[in-house]
């Protein structure tokens, strides 16, 4: 028997619900088996699904510990985190006019890296400001801002036709 795993004999009551989950996690323990009671779903305009009877996958689960409930991404989290995804996307693009990353594509105008580090500040700023500004004019807040793949195409486009034409 392999260190930290529960036998089949063993009773799962001596375990805190923390070293459950860990369990659960390094695949010591089976998954947890559903229940299969099911509910029926009322009318009320589901169509198709009206008077059917649906699997509930939520009978099994117990009310979360505090230590689980998962605490609100301040403001300064959800930018700093946003901030990331653009920073990551320019710096993807400035890497391929950059000689000595792995890749940079011969034939590429030059970067040095005072270049590299002043344009990779340049276009993350400029793009973190246009992207903020236009989601919390739609949003009305930054809560849930994250780099769309439409404006992942449209940073990776204007900071390449910029480098090709500089």
């Amino acid at each position: 028997e392999e260190y930290g795993q529960i036998s089949q004999d063993e009773s799962l009551e001596n375990y805190s619900k923390i070293e459950l989950k860990e369990f659960r996690r390094a695949d010591k323990l089976p998954p947890i088996k559903r229940k299969a009671e099911e509910e029926t779903v009322g009318g009320g305009g589901l169509g198709p699904l009206a008077n059917k009877r649906m699997k509930s996958d939520f009978d099994d689960i117990a009310a979360p510990d505090q230590a689980d409930v998962k605490q609100p991404v301040s403001e300064k989290e959800v930018e700093r985190k946003f901030k990331w995804q653009i920073a990551h996307c320019v710096r993807s693009c400035l890497d391929k006019y950059f000689p000595g990353n792995e890749k940079y594509v011969q034939g590429n105008k030059d970067l040095s890296g005072e270049e590299y580090r002043s344009l990779a500040k340049q276009y993350i700023n400029q793009f973190k400001k246009e992207i903020k500004t236009e989601y919390i004019a739609r949003n009305g807040s930054i809560q849930g801002i994250a780099l769309t793949p439409e404006w992942t195409v449209e940073v990776i486009a204007r900071v390449t036709e910029a480098l090709k034409n500089r």
